[in-house]
């Protein structure tokens, strides 16, 4: 029995690792490029002015939109997370933007 349970553990965790090199796995097949970011504060910053003016702490999880205090910007929270997790990984790979080739 306790052999059954540590080989139901393993395999949980042979799942876990595979299942988190699915993305690598998926963009060379499509060939793209894949880069890793930290997405904090992506959906605070504005996409316009890059001022982190947006809903802060676990009430502000409830507001789907929100206007930039600096430049008065209209926000919708995930697409604008978005646009800045966007914005990372083409820096990160050194890419003007989404959508382009090279620098």
């Amino acid at each position: 029995m306790a052999d059954r349970i540590g080989r139901r553990e393993g395999d949980a965790r042979c799942e876990l690792v595979h299942a988190a090199q699915l993305p690598e796995v998926h963009s060379d097949h499509a060939g793209v490029a894949l880069a890793e970011v930290n997405e904090a504060y992506t959906t605070q910053t504005c996409t316009e002015c890059d001022a982190l003016s947006g809903p802060h702490g676990r009430e502000g999880l409830a507001v789907r939109q929100w206007v930039c205090s600096d430049c008065g910007a209209v926000h919708d929270r995930d697409r604008n997370a978005a646009l800045n997790i966007a914005r990372l990984g083409c820096e990160t790979l050194g890419l003007k933007g989404p959508g382009s080739r090279v620098l």
